[in-house]
C-alpha cells in the first residue's frame, strides 16, 4: 500500500513542508526522487505524480519550494517563483534543503534523481547546474533559461530534458 508522511523542515529561515510517498510493503531501503511542485505550489498534480512514482518503488519528496502558507496565495506564489526563478543560487539552496531532507527518510538509500514539471523541472535543472549529487534529473516542460550557466565538469548527473513542441 502506499503510504505518506508530512516531512517538515527547514531553508535557513523558511519553513517548508513536503510529502514523502513510499510503497509500505518494500521493507528494503529504496532509490529516492525529490519532485518539484509545479507554479502552483504543492497541489495534488505533484501529490499524484508522487504516487505514481511511489508505487514503482521509489520513495519520493514532494518537496515545497515555497513554504508554508503559500500556496493558494497567488500573490504569494508569484512572488516566491519569480524570486526563486530570478536567483538561481537561492533556487538551488532552496532544492539542496530538500534533498538533504529526502536522505534523512529512513526509506531512502541514499541514490536520489530529481524531477520536476515546469517550475519543477526548472528547479531540477538548476539543481544539476549547482553539481548536486544526483544520479539522474529529469526536467518536463521546464524553463531553459538561466542567468548562471555551470563550468565544464560540474553535473554529476544524467539529465533528461522532455520539452514537446506540439502539446
Amino acid at each position: 500500500a502506499i503510504s505518506t508522511r508530512d516531512l517538515r523542515y527547514r531553508d535557513d529561515g523558511t519553513a517548508l513542508t513536503g510529502v514523502v510517498v513510499w510503497d509500505d510493503a518494500m521493507t528494503d531501503k529504496r532509490p529516492g526522487i525529490l519532485l518539484v511542485h509545479g507554479g502552483a505550489g504543492l497541489d495534488d498534480h505533484a501529490r499524484g505524480q508522487a504516487r505514481r512514482y511511489a508505487a514503482t518503488g521509489f520513495v519520493v519528496l514532494a518537496c515545497d519550494m515555497y513554504g508554508d502558507g503559500v500556496a493558494g496565495d497567488r500573490d504569494r506564489v508569484m512572488a516566491c517563483l519569480t524570486g526563486l526563478r530570478d536567483h538561481p543560487d537561492r533556487l538551488a539552496q532552496r532544492g539542496l534543503a530538500g534533498l538533504a531532507a529526502l536522505l534523512q527518510c529512513p526509506e531512502a538509500d541514499g541514490r536520489v534523481a530529481a524531477l520536476g514539471f515546469c517550475f519543477g523541472g526548472l528547479a531540477a535543472l538548476t539543481l544539476a547546474r549547482s553539481g548536486a549529487d544526483l544520479a539522474a534529473v529529469v526536467s518536463i516542460h521546464g524553463s531553459l533559461a538561466t542567468s548562471r550557466h555551470s563550468e565544464a565538469g560540474v553535473v554529476k548527473a544524467r539529465v533528461l530534458v522532455c520539452h514537446g513542441a506540439q502539446d
